[in-house]
């Protein structure tokens, strides 16, 4: 549960700064780029974790999250790539 709990708080935060960043007029590439670096750490701590634990449950649902969690900074990485294309149509 305590994975579940994780993968969510770093869903949600990660969209959170990006809207904060965003308002801000801040560079949200790089928080996008942070945000797929994220993913890959999760699934290594995840690993770490469900070996000490010993579940091979542990070690599937770590990887799926892990997977979610990339898909997440894909997904806030080509919004921040449009962001930053419409940015510079507009100002020309």
């Amino acid at each position: 549960m305590l994975v579940y709990i994780i993968a969510l708080a770093i869903c949600a935060g990660s969209w959170y700064f990006y809207t904060y960043q965003s308002k801000g007029g801040g560079s949200t590439i790089l928080l996008s780029l942070f945000s797929l670096g994220i993913s890959v750490m999760f699934l290594v701590a995840g690993l770490l974790f469900s070996g000490a634990v010993g579940s091979q449950g542990a070690t599937m649902t770590v990887a799926f999250l892990a997977i979610l969690l990339f898909f997440n900074g894909i997904c806030m990485l080509i919004t921040a790539l449009i962001q930053t294309s419409i940015r510079k149509v507009n100002e020309q």
